[in-house]
Parts: structure tokens; sequence; C-alpha cells
């Protein structure tokens, strides 16, 4: 753990993860989110907010915005030589310690996700302007270098101010009297609020640009105000619930200009088996199951009793043998699926091998075994394996445990002399390039039909056999070029 200095001290007053509703994740968990969810889904654009937990309890850092793995790579050396940043990566790596990040929310749009941005670093506060932990050099939004320094000689922040109408002798004593942050003020500044502007530069002009929702007028139960900010340091509820209330249409939160947005949820209700879950993972809990395999069943017309009470996930028509009750020489499967996978081979050729009378051992409830016609194909064609004469491909892939296709390529490939038959389309077939199919080898003796196969006998690489069979220094490895 990191020496605490007394800034340290006064960070570790807050409770971080609850004030800003955040779930911590670690790298590895961050990186499965997106091979799960795809970036996201449809929301490719996200805040983010990487943990330091060196102090004893986790501390925000640093806010960013993010697309893809953005977050991930943060944690990576520093692009823009952000030092504070960069100690505090090294330090954790030194330390052995995780370095946590945090989704704040997702967005469609890139300059939503900006604007949320700016309005996280506000809230978190930058540790150079002596408003919070975070390391960030500039204000968020716009993504430049956005810097104001809030003491000191001929600095921006020492210039006389004008906030809200009233003059200030600095951004610090403004800061002081409204209770916002300098960096905040600043920003305002620069995108020109109404009534805030250095008193030697005045007004600028209003920036319609990615900031602009950050002063927005807001309505919650308790009231109206002329921000999310305001609104949080007036009701005592987090910015970020506020935020996401608003989003998600909750009655009463709303942009007073915009007017109330329709009611949505993350969470879907549905009903399995005649029970209501509010949301598809409490569904997937309540019958053990992952939240993954439970996706799949509510989309499909082979579990007709798991239900989508939005109506908004149609049921789509999947193969109906993958969910039959299976015998596999006498053993019980509640599922072709799961017998396909203790057989260690697909679902789709289980399910060919339940309707054919080839595998009379491999049974599917309900499902009728196919006799095929004699005049469509033929069925007696004897063949020959390792010396054994069989009377049919059936008869003789079932006994190799082959399908029907490889046995005719075994018969037909010059490198497989212990699979033949008389039958003229099963003749063996030279290669048209004239060389072997495979290249024989010998290994202290033994032969061998191919590299590969001496590689999975020997545990030699490839690469290293062929090596010593044009090696005259190795003289047990040898290449038969006739078969």
């Amino acid at each position: 753990m990191s020496k605490l200095k007394p800034h340290h001290q006064e960070w570790l007053k807050v409770d971080w993860v609850t004030v800003l509703d955040a779930k911590l994740l670690t790298r590895l968990e961050f990186n499965q989110l997106f091979q799960i969810r795809g970036a996201l889904n449809e929301r490719k654009y996200y805040t983010y907010i990487l943990w330091r937990s060196d102090l004893g309890k986790p501390v925000p850092f640093y806010v960013g915005k993010g697309v893809n793995r953005r977050a991930a790579q943060h944690t990576a050396p520093s692009e823009n030589h952000n030092n504070r940043k960069w100690n505090i990566l090294k330090s954790h790596k030194a330390q052995e310690l995780e370095v946590f990040t945090s989704i704040a929310d997702t967005f469609e749009v890139e300059e939503d996700a900006y604007d949320a941005e700016a309005e996280l670093i506000d809230l978190i506060g930058r540790k150079d302007l002596g408003a919070g932990p975070l390391a960030n050099r500039t204000d968020g939004g716009d993504g430049t270098r956005g810097h104001v320094a809030k003491r000191g000689g001929e600095s921006a922040s020492a210039r006389p101010v004008v906030i809200e109408g009233f003059p200030y002798g600095s951004l610090t004593e403004a800061e002081d009297a409204t209770g916002v942050t300098g960096g905040a003020l600043a920003q305002r500044i620069r995108f020109g609020w109404p009534g805030h502007f250095f008193q030697d530069e005045g007004q600028q002009p209003t920036k319609e640009g990615l900031l602009f929702r950050y002063k927005k007028r807001v309505r919650v139960p308790e009231g109206e105000y002329e921000s999310l900010s305001a609104a949080a340091e007036a009701t005592g509820e987090p910015f970020r619930r506020i935020y996401k209330r608003i989003n998600y249409g909750w009655p009463s939160y709303y942009y007073t200009e915009e007017g109330q947005r329709p009611r949505v949820s993350r969470f879907k209700p549905c009903r399995v088996n005649g029970h209501d879950f509010h949301s598809h993972q409490a569904a997937a809990q309540s019958i053990d199951i992952s939240t993954a395999a439970f996706a799949v069943r509510i989309r499909s017309t082979n579990y007709p009793n798991y239900l989508d009470t939005t109506g908004t996930i149609p049921k789509t028509a999947r193969n109906p043998f993958n969910h039959v009750r299976t015998w596999i020489a006498g053993e019980e499967f509640d599922t072709a699926s799961e017998a396909a996978r203790h057989l260690g081979i697909e679902p789709g050729t289980l399910i060919a091998q339940l309707k054919s009378s080839n595998f009379p051992d491999r049974i599917g409830e309900g499902v009728t075994k196919q006799v095929r016609n004699a005049a469509l194909a033929k069925l007696a064609v004897p063949v020959t394996i390792r010396g054994v004469l069989y009377n049919t491909l059936s008869e003789a892939s079932r006994a190799d445990r082959i399908d029907i296709s490889t046995l005719k390529k075994r018969c037909r490939s010059p490198s497989e002399p212990e699979y033949s038959s008389p039958d003229p389309d099963l003749a063996v077939v030279q290669p048209k390039d004239g060389r072997p199919a495979k290249i024989q080898v010998v290994i202290y003796g033994i032969t061998y039909k191919s590299v590969n196969a001496a590689y999975q006998a020997t545990g030699i690489a490839r690469a290293e056999i062929k090596k010593r069979i044009d090696d005259d220094a190795w003289p047990n490895f040898g290449r038969l070029h006739e078969l």
C-alpha cells in the first residue's frame, strides 16, 4: 500500500464506489465483457473510470471516453505523456496490484459520450486543480488540453472573473463562493456560458458543441434545477443516478426543454414455465443456467415455455432434434446436444446418425430411422480394412468408427494402403503432379505414413523431423519416396 499523504486522506473520506454507482472490473473481466457483448452492442461509445487500489480502498484516478477496448489500452504506457497517470500505473505494476475499470455508461452518439466524460471529470475533480483525485490534465468533453492553473502569477485563474453575473477576484474565489470547482468554471467560460467570463476578455459566444447538454435545465421530483450537477448537489442523489433515470425515462426525471422520455429499461421481464421474472438474469439464476444459454432458449421455438413478455424478442425455428432425449449404446442423455458433447462430435452430426439406420445403437426419442433405398445408392460395396473384409460401406465405417465420406477418401488415397475396395469409384487416385500424396518417413526403423503421423507418435516437432531427414548427421531419419 502506498504511503498515505494528506490529500489521500481527504480522498478516502468519500465512498467513491457508492457515489459513482460503479461496478469495478479487472482487466480480464473488462476484455471478457467485450467478447460477450460485442463492444457493448450498438451503444459503441462509453465513458469509463480507472481505479487505483493502493490506498486501502478503491479511488478513481482517471476518466475517459472509449470505444471498443480503449479503457484497457489506457493501462498501457501513456501516449500523451500524462506522467501522473503513468506513475500510478507503474506503481501498481511494481506492487502487483490490480488497476480496476468501471463503465459509467454507454452511448450511441460520440458527442453524448464526450459530454458525460466532462461531467464525470467535473463531478470527481482533477488533482492538478486541487479539486479531487483525477490525474486527467484536461476537462474532457472535446479531448483538448484544458488545464487552467488555479493560482499564481499571470495564470488564467488569477484573472478576475464574472460568474453568474457576479464579479470575483479569481477562479478560486468564485469556486469558494459557488461551490463549483475551478475546472468546471473555467470550462463554462471557455464554452461561453451566459454570465461566465474573464473580466478582461468579456462574454464569449456560446458554443453549441460537445458540452451544451452540460447546462441543460433538469426536472426531478424535488424541483427544477439549472443542470444535472445542481440537481445532484441539491437532492443528495449521485449525479450518475439522476443522469441514468433521465435516460431511462423515470417518471418526473427529464430535461426541461425536452420533456419526459419514454420509459425504457435494460431489464426485460420474461416468463419461464409459468413463473414471471423481472429480468433474464433473474430467470437464468432460478433455473441454474448461464444468461447466454437463457438467451438462446428464449429465442428458440424448441422452448415454448420460455417467453419474453415485452414482445420484442421473436422466436426463431431451430433444429428440433437438438433437444430430444437420446440414448447412445444404452446410455441416456437429456438432449442430443448433451450426447454430442459427450461423444466429442457436432450436434448436427449426431442428429444425422440418429436418423440413419447405419447407427442402430444411437436412438433419439421420436426420431425415425431412415433406411437408404438401394436404387438410389450402392450399399453392397465391399471394403477391406487392415486385411478384414466388410460387405458394405456402412459396415466398414461402423467397424472403423469413421464416417462413410472419410472411408471413401482413404480407399482412394495412395497414402492409405490399408484401405481398399474393388469398386471402380473407390480405386486409388494418384496426385496430379505425380508426387506421393503423403511423404512416408522412417525413424529408427519405424515407418510412418506421413510427417504428421511421425510427429504424433514421437512428439518431435514437424519442422525438426523434416530438418533431420535432410541432415546427414541423422542417419536414422529417412524418407520413402515410393509407397
